[in-house]
């Protein structure tokens, strides 16, 4: 839990970061982010002491969960305003709560209430227009973004739990070199396009483009995507699919508080107030399980 809360904490400065201070195409600068954070974690794979097929496992995993999340993420800013894209991913608790569950073979209908509240209290914080802008297209692409993150939290907490011998260090060099790869090809695709059309300006970064993207790199996607997942690998599913929308409000407080941004306190306060009864909740499961097993 304070593993996910401190990675959510600075998730949520990063909104402002991209926003106001990043201006490098999308798609590049999430390659950027991923080649770092696998640079960074590199000097740390010790692909000798454990096995091609778990290290195989985690590359997909990486690519799945960060390099084609990420891809779809920014992609769907093409259909969809940006309010729209932050109000959309509130689903990621219930793709984390029914993929769990899928995986066990076993229904927790109070897992999914839990979730359920997270995305009520989350929704009441960011739903303040309403989403008659949103686009089908755009909306299947967030949901599918958010199955990703999803799919990945989950998979790699099955998989490592079955080896408790492995640590978490010494092998997420192989999530990411996952990550980077899927990542370069939309990249790639968008470099493509720049040239095509005489417009490169996206791939020239200026000295505050290029410190932004060091942070982001090292920091919020290389240290916090490890400390997400070696956290997910430890809590309870009920607390890691709350944990998965805490970044929502944490960053409305950032933008407020920080960047100065205009936000509705009243809806902070009651979607707060709500998202903390989910936390309380889903602890409160953990607990009773942890007494029946």
């Amino acid at each position: 839990m304070p593993i996910l809360f401190l990675t959510s904490l600075i998730w949520a400065f990063s909104f402002g970061l991209i926003k106001h201070k990043l201006n490098l195409d999308p798609s590049f600068a999430a390659f950027l982010r991923l080649l770092l954070s696998f640079l960074v974690f590199l000097p740390l794979l010790q692909p000798t002491r454990i096995s091609r097929p778990i290290l195989a496992k985690l590359t997909l995993i990486g690519a799945v969960q960060h390099g084609l999340m990420y891809a779809l993420y920014m992609n769907a800013f093409r259909f969809l305003p940006a309010h729209l894209v932050a109000l959309f991913t509130i689903f990621t608790p219930i793709f984390v709560t029914l993929i769990y569950d899928w995986d066990e073979r076993v229904w927790h209908p109070h897992h999914l209430g839990a979730a359920a509240l997270a995305v009520i209290g989350t929704g009441v914080i960011v739903a303040e227009n309403g989403i008659q802008a949103a686009t089908l297209l755009g909306f299947t692409i967030i949901q599918i973004a958010n199955y990703c993150f999803a799919y990945g939290q989950i998979r790699y907490r099955s998989i490592l739990r079955k080896h408790p011998e492995i640590q978490d260090r010494h092998v997420f060099a192989a999530v990411y070199a996952g990550a980077a790869a899927a990542a370069f090809i939309p990249a790639l695709i968008a470099l493509i396009t720049a040239i095509l059309g005489s417009d490169l300006s996206g791939f020239r970064p200026s000295g505050q483009d290029l410190w932004v993207i060091t942070y982001l790199g090292i920091i919020p996607s290389g240290l916090c995507f490890f400390l997400w997942n070696a956290g997910a690998r430890r809590a309870h599913p009920a607390v890691l699919a709350v944990m998965n929308n805490l970044k929502i409000p944490l960053a409305i407080a950032v933008a407020l508080i920080i960047f100065q941004e205009n936000a509705n306190l009243p809806r902070l306060l009651i979607g707060g107030t709500i998202m903390l009864g989910a936390v309380l909740w889903s602890h409160r499961i953990a607990d009773n399980e942890a007494e029946i097993a």
